[in-house]
């Protein structure tokens, strides 16, 4: 009588795995992924001349400075007083437009 381990032991799975490709030529001179993280990073590193490096640097510390500023300015804003918000409750005559309707 056969064991349950003989039978795994004959029966075997096969599973097909792709072989790994090489990267296409197409993509060879994209830049690497996480430079997708910040905005003209990608740009200043890829810039074929000093001067378009020099922009794309100028570029980003603006706008880092631009965003300190302004993370700044709201949370000073924040910390500096307590906000409310007030709300009227108004009641209002309402004309009988719509017909009354009895549920039984």
């Amino acid at each position: 009588m056969p064991t349950m381990s003989s039978i795994l032991k004959s029966v075997r799975v096969h599973m097909h795995f792709p072989e790994p490709q090489k990267q296409c030529s197409c993509h060879l001179n994209d830049p690497p992924p996480w430079t997708g993280e910040i905005h003209g990073l990608s740009q200043a590193l890829l810039s074929e001349t000093p001067v378009m490096k020099a922009f794309w640097w100028l570029v980003m510390v603006v706008c880092i400075m631009c965003g300190t500023v302004t993370t700044t300015l709201v949370i000073l804003e924040y910390v500096d007083g307590p906000t409310a918000t007030s709300t009227t409750i108004r009641l209002v005559r309402i004309s009988s437009v719509f017909p009354a309707r009895l549920v039984k």
